[in-house]
């Protein structure tokens, strides 16, 4: 009897130390091989899996802070179009075929509201262009006037990691996760891919999923697909608007489509006034952004996809053009509709902004009428003459046709979709 309680006690002890040293054991940390490996496989998934041709609802929140109060708020949702999703042979976004088309059905377009109280409608800088030299820096910058939130997205899909033509570009450092299922992994230029290789220089995160890349994010990523176009020096600039971005995808039957994009900009004085060689993420919202120690917030959703088959790409195409997406769109209608006030709900601290924005004496409601009308007689005059009623007239009708078709496209989007 001692001699059995004697065994099954060793017999014990040893699973249990088979369990702690095998089945507890730590998975051994893959090799930076194994790594790139994975990347290159995740992307070619990625490539063979994204919507080559789609159209999807949109919403889109944008935040201004100076000082720490809101000083602006954008909120918009409409028909958001990709056709023709390719990787190779794109320079930049004016000759990339997937950049996307934005139509808007709905927007909220506030006053800004000055760390003063005090209200402004319309331009929020001096000069009609878009660059105030006094005001903003001391050079003059070249970049495209109002880069879209997506072309952040697409850059990364051209020049980063995304691209499986691209992952040689990069260094990896396993962060955490299983290869297998889940895994984060760190990415950073290799030393001489930028500006020949990639357009890209800086690092940052791919998550991948079930060997799928499903997003990413960005701290100061410099980009050139969509900034400084003209200018391929070698020497990265220097950041003054310090941002982070993440971007998500989701997996719809086997087909991978966005999902969010997040991005924050915090601007930041340069150390030295002299240098010729500053990176800026988004171009200025307001005057003097250090002085005013200006934030930017924004989000971009996108929901009811629909994949366009050979038929439905041709109903669809016409519409969706490459235009350089105009997101900052004002409707002529000046109401806010429901799914504005939705998006407004849903905000976390919409009270917050609310109570900033309203600090101007006028109401949200009456501040988007103002700012619609304000772009109404913008459009009408062209910026060169007080405009005539018939002209005005003209752009209402103008504006009428294109909400009429725009609606008519969304219907047809919610009927394919149900």
């Amino acid at each position: 009897m001692i001699m059995r309680r004697y065994l099954s006690f060793i017999l014990l002890v040893n699973l249990l130390f088979w369990h702690v040293c095998v089945l507890g054991q730590e998975p051994a940390k893959p090799t930076d091989i194994q790594v790139e490996k994975a990347v290159l496989d995740a992307a070619k998934a990625f490539s063979s899996k994204y919507c080559k041709d789609f159209v999807s609802v949109a919403e889109f929140e944008r935040f201004v802070k100076c000082k720490g109060k809101y000083s602006q708020a954008f909120l918009s949702y409409g028909l958001f179009g990709s056709l023709d999703f390719r990787q190779d042979k794109i320079t930049n976004l004016f000759n990339d075929p997937a950049i996307g088309c934005y139509r808007v059905l709905g927007s909220f377009n506030s006053s800004f509201i000055d760390p003063s109280g005090k209200e402004h409608t319309g331009r929020t800088y001096k000069s009609q262009d878009f660059y105030d030299e006094s005001k903003l820096f001391y050079e003059t910058f070249n970049q495209y006037q109002l880069i879209p939130p997506v072309a952040r997205k697409r850059a990364m899909e051209v020049y980063g990691p995304l691209n499986p033509q691209k992952v040689r570009c990069f260094k990896y450092t396993f962060v955490k996760g299983s290869l297998s299922g889940y895994c984060e992994i760190a990415f950073k230029n290799k030393e001489g891919s930028f500006p020949v290789d990639t357009r890209l220089s800086g690092s940052g995160i791919l998550f991948i999923k079930n060997g799928v890349i499903v997003g990413f994010r960005l701290n100061n990523v410099e980009d050139r697909f969509s900034h400084y176009i003209s200018d391929d020096g070698n020497t990265p600039r220097t950041p003054v608007s310090d941002y982070s971005y993440e971007a998500y995808y989701t997996v719809r039957e086997g087909v991978v489509y966005p999902e969010t994009i997040v991005q924050t900009v915090v601007w930041k004085a340069p150390q030295s006034s002299g240098s010729q060689n500053y990176f800026f993420a988004e171009v200025n919202p307001c005057l003097d952004p250090f002085a005013n120690a200006v934030t930017t917030l924004m989000r971009v959703s996108f929901r009811d996809y629909l994949a366009l088959d050979k038929h439905l790409k041709q109903q669809y195409s016409g519409h969706f053009i490459r235009s350089g997406a105009p997101w900052r769109v004002t409707l002529a209608k000046p109401s806010v509709d429901t799914v504005i006030e939705g998006m407004m709900s849903r905000v976390q601290s919409w009270k917050s902004i609310k109570s900033d924005l309203e600090r101007s004496g006028r109401n949200l409601e009456r501040q988007n009428m103002l700012q619609t009308e304000r772009f109404i007689l913008s459009e009408a005059a062209s910026g060169k003459f007080e405009p005539s009623s018939s002209e005005i007239d003209r752009i209402l009708r103008n504006f009428s046709r294109q909400d009429s078709k725009t609606l008519e496209l969304y219907k047809g989007l919610l009927s394919n979709y149900q």
